[in-house]
């Protein structure tokens, strides 16, 4: 006879005393009923409690089933006999137990799991829903030895039952951690599926953090099983989602393992298992559709891209192992494309900044897309790069990074002696360079050169004929503080000082190709993201901090519109700060609105799709350059042994 699982919602009158068997025949075969001794008194069922209900039990009954819409039509007979169980020692209520046939006329509805609303818990399911049969699909008995290597038990362990919940709440249920001698406390409650009696003999075995309990009838013989996780694939769900939390949250695996470690729970070679075959291919292929979902909008919209870029070395110092380039498309606040570059691939850690922009501008060149402007930081051989291969892209510079240059160079020069009077100035100079570059035409850098010179006369209480481009100051009458400020005397040290440093050539080069529309800002706001989900004190992998970056990218572009906060009355929300820079002076800061994280579920979803994927078809298409030390000879490590001294005794 063929044997159906099926797997039901239990009704609010049903007791945790009491479960039921379900037995369902074909219709061209006579239902199996087990034959067992039971008393009359048994069928007898006492009024409900105020802690405890109990289940009306009636003679013979139908029950309409849900289950998937392919399944063909059922026909069998019920019969309800109830079987009094003995009261173990352990335990301190009696367990009950009902066998039941159902009659089902028509299985065309979809599972009753399925329309419970996402986050509402299910009722507990009956034994026969959560042990099956200790046999595959085939027939053949599952077994492994405890030789098997971890990997072979991750691949071939498939003896839970398949996930066949709503997509919604695959990862999204409720997660429970049982300690071990309440969970064999359970346990003795248990007794046998089949024919109801106890004792069972329990064994437990682990996959990472999912759990297998196989039951042996002593009775009846019969091996039952339960898992505490379904399946995707043959991987258990709950170990990767386990590793998926901790690669997509930009969490460092070692810290988490700590906390797993000191409440006994070890994966730490599961999950780098699971980052190298799902997770990493799962981040790649959806930055890969994002990317050119982004790049098919820009195409619709027909216009040339205002691109901003800069470089973020993996570590403090100059001597980076990686180095990520960023493009933007400042408009639009949209990351265009992250590039990784190592060390070793263009001779050094100075040079990656540089081959991280040639390598997105033959990303975007290969996409047809045009760049007009390109706002970049004042990186010498980067601006020798584009005069030189992007005639046609009007290049400007970042008014912070010129900024901030500069104004190390003024503070350093008001401590010499004889330069005290730069340091009430020092903050009006470097905003007098900002003001040049935001109040003129953009592309007129003779305009804004003219501006910035005029800040020298300025300062000497000088506000006509300066130049030709810019005659006259356009400052109204000072007031505070800058009215009380001490003019700086002609042809003193401290004026001559000021001269120099803002006449210098270099300097004034770059004074003429500052951005007063666009700013790369938006890449400094990213980059610090980045230090959240890869940290400049960690190391990490090439594959590892690749798909980092394209985490923090996936989540600065799906948060990177969000609006301010607001109070109950509309108004906009701040917060205080004091940063050290200020010295004491206070700032406020926007509260933006809360994060959304709707990428991680398109990772879930995709995570799902790989588990079921063979293994050669999951690996990514990224070329992973050689180790800084391929290069060097390697020796056998027992003669580096021997040759070790140390300088101290031991």
């Amino acid at each position: 006879m063929e044997q159906i699982n099926l797997d039901y919602a239990a009704t609010s009158t049903s007791t945790p005393d009491t479960s039921t068997s379900i037995n369902v025949g074909c219709e061209d075969s006579e239902p199996e009923v087990e034959e067992m001794d039971c008393e009359p008194s048994d069928l007898h069922c006492t009024e409900p409690s105020t802690d405890t209900e109990c289940l009306q039990m009636v003679p013979s009954f139908s029950i309409a089933c849900q289950s998937a819409p392919d399944m063909r039509s059922r026909k069998v007979q019920a019969h309800i006999r109830k079987k009094s169980s003995t009261v173990n020692a352990s335990c301190q209520t009696p367990m009950q137990t009902s066998d039941a046939s159902i009659q089902c006329d028509r299985l065309d509805a979809p599972p009753l799991q399925c329309l419970r609303p996402a986050g509402e818990s299910s009722p507990p399911p009956s034994p026969e829903s959560v042990m099956s049969s200790d046999t595959d699909d085939d027939g053949s008995e599952y077994a492994p030895s405890s030789d098997e290597s971890d990997d072979d038990i991750e691949e071939e362990h498939v003896t839970a039952e398949p996930d066949t919940q709503p997509e919604a709440l695959l990862w999204k249920e409720p997660k429970y951690i049982v300690s071990h001698s309440r969970l064999m406390e359970l346990l003795l409650w248990c007794c046998c599926p089949s024919c109801g009696t106890k004792p069972v003999t329990p064994v437990l075995k682990t996959w990472g953090a999912q759990l297998e309990i196989r039951f042996t009838c002593e009775a009846c013989s019969k091996v039952s099983k339960w898992s505490s996780t379904p399946l995707w694939g043959r991987f258990p769900r709950i170990n990767i989602l386990l590793s998926a939390g901790i690669l997509f949250a930009g969490a460092i695996a070692g810290k988490v393992f700590w906390v797993l470690n000191s409440i006994g729970i070890v994966t730490k070679r599961t999950y780098f298992r699971h980052q190298r075959l799902i997770l990493q291919p799962a981040v790649h292929a959806l930055w890969t559709f994002l990317q050119h979902s982004d790049i098919s909008l820009l195409h619709l919209e027909d216009k040339s891209l205002v691109l901003g870029g800069d470089g973020r070395a993996d570590s403090p110092g100059h001597s980076a192992k990686y180095g990520t380039y960023t493009a933007i498309e400042l408009e639009a606040n949209v990351v265009l494309d992250v590039q990784l570059v190592q060390a070793n691939e263009c001779g050094g850690s100075y040079h990656m900044e540089q081959k991280g922009l040639e390598r997105t501008i033959d990303m975007l060149q290969d996409n047809d897309l045009e760049i007009s402007i390109l706002v970049t930081d004042r990186h010498k051989s980067i601006a020798k790069w584009i005069r030189e291969n992007l005639p046609q892209v009007l290049h400007l510079y970042d008014v912070w990074h010129v900024a901030k240059g500069f104004s190390k160079k003024l503070v350093a020069a008001s401590n010499e002696r004889g330069c005290m009077e730069l340091r009430a100035w020092s903050k009006s100079v470097v905003n007098h360079m900002y003001w040049s570059a935001m109040s003129s035409p953009q592309g007129q850098g003779d305009l804004v050169l003219a501006k910035w010179l005029s800040v020298v006369p300025l300062c000497m209480d000088i506000h006509v004929g300066n130049r030709t481009l810019f005659p006259t100051c356009e400052h109204g009458e000072l007031q505070g503080k800058d009215r009380h400020k001490k003019w700086i005397k002609t042809s003193t040290k401290a004026a001559i000082k000021l001269e120099c440093l803002v006449h210098n050539p270099s300097l004034c080069w770059d004074i003429k190709k500052l951005s007063g529309s666009y700013q790369t800002s938006q890449i400094e706001a990213f980059h610090s993201l980045v230090t959240q989900f890869a940290p400049k004190m960690y190391g990490f992998s090439y594959l590892g901090m690749f798909c980092r970056t394209r985490l923090a990218a996936m989540h600065y572009n799906e948060n990177a519109a969000r609006g301010q906060a607001t109070t109950r009355d509309g108004r906009g929300m701040f917060s205080l700060h004091f940063p050290k820079y200020k010295k004491g002076a206070p700032v406020v800061k926007k509260i933006m609105q809360n994060a959304t994280f709707a990428y991680v579920d398109q990772l879930m979803a995709e995570v799902k799709e790989l588990c079921s994927t063979p293994v050669d078809e999951r690996e990514p298409d990224i070329e992973i350059p050689p180790s800084l030390c391929a290069g060097f000879h390697h020796p056998d490590k027992e003669e580096v042994i021997k040759e070790h001294r140390s300088r101290f005794p031991q």
